[in-house]
Formats: structure tokens, sequence, C-alpha cells
């Protein structure tokens, strides 16, 4: 597979699809991994957990102040990073590494990363982004004033994040529109692409 030893960049709005698209690539190619990022928010218990390393603000930046973060970024009060040795461990083993960042992740990669990256920017049209955030605020469920606050929060920010990249265009080797497809339709897209 040519994508060999270079590193998988998925970056989109909320509810875009980058992890299940993310999974679906894992499952298409089991040599691809979906790295685990570092965080020192607490555990959700959304299902999504072991996604990630959990450390306390100090041993993070411990971390940090021993360059053991590939890039880290701060978000609503948490701290975020890819660790190296997790890059290292699915590179050593032939794999690909499969990131999910923000685009200040990204830019920071393009930068000083002594790997290849191949950054895929995913989207979806703003009626298909608006049904998957109620469904996942809401969980099935009613919708409660608090939830609509955050529904109406993460609508800001896909529009926010949305106008951010089209001032950042340069920063992806691809745009896949995920609206009215599957995430194995998706995935396929992205492995083509990525083989090209």
């Amino acid at each position: 597979m040519r994508g060999k030893n270079k590193i998988l960049l998925l970056a989109g709005p909320s509810a875009a699809g980058k992890t299940t698209v993310a999974r679906c690539i894992e499952n298409c190619v089991p040599t691809f991994s979906l790295v685990r990022s570092a965080t020192t928010r607490s555990p959700r218990g959304d299902g999504n957990d072991s996604e990630y390393l959990y450390m306390s603000r100090e041993e993070f930046l411990s971390c940090v102040r021993e360059g053991g973060f590939l890039e880290h970024t701060e978000f609503s009060g948490s701290l975020y990073g890819t660790p190296s040795f997790e890059i290292e461990r699915i590179i050593s083993e032939g794999g690909t590494p499969v990131l999910i960042l923000d685009l200040n992740g990204i830019q920071s990669l393009r930068r000083s990363s002594a790997y290849p990256i191949f950054a895929v920017y995913l989207f979806a049209d703003e009626k298909t982004l608006d049904s998957r955030l109620y469904d996942r605020i809401t969980g099935g469920g009613e919708m409660t004033e608090e939830l609509a606050r955050q529904y109406e929060s993460r609508r800001a920010k896909a529009r926010e994040y949305k106008a951010l990249v089209e001032e950042r265009r340069e920063l992806f080797d691809a745009f896949v529109d995920t609206s009215k497809r599957t995430p194995d339709e998706v995935a396929r897209e992205i492995l083509s692409l990525l083989n090209k």
C-alpha cells in the first residue's frame, strides 16, 4: 500500500464523521491504526473513552517539556496532544497512523513532522451536520434547554470551523464530502486518494 509510512490526518467540524470514518479505514486495511491522543480532560463515558490516554495536567506538561508530543494544543480548558511514542510504535510495526486533529494540530505537523503526511478535510452539508449534531446531543431523547444550548454552540463552532478552513485550504491534500454517503464509501475514497 503506497500510503505506508505516511501519517493520515483527518479534520472537520463536529459530526462530520471523522471517528466513524477512521474506524472504517482501520477495518478496511488492518495496517491503518487510529492513534490515541493524550488529554487532561475527564473521561465522558460516551463509549469513546478508549480513544484517549488520560493524564493529569502535570503529567501532560512534563511530557511536553521532554518533547514527548508530536503536537499539542489546549481546547476548552483541557490539553490534547499526539504522543510521539504512539506514532513510532505504529510505524515500527509497518503501519500507517491515523490522526484526528484540529487545524492547529495539522499546521503544527506540516511544520515539524519527520514523516510525510496526507491531510483530509471531511465536511457535510449544513442540513446533514445539523441532523447528526441533533442526534448526537439528544441521544434519541428529548431536547432539553441545556442540550439546546450545546446544540447551538456546536452549530456555531461548525460554521466558524468552515470559515477557518476556507482561509487555510493549503493545509489539506483532499476535501471529502460525507453527506448522503456511508462511512465505508468515504473510507474507500480516502484510501484511493492516499494511494494515488
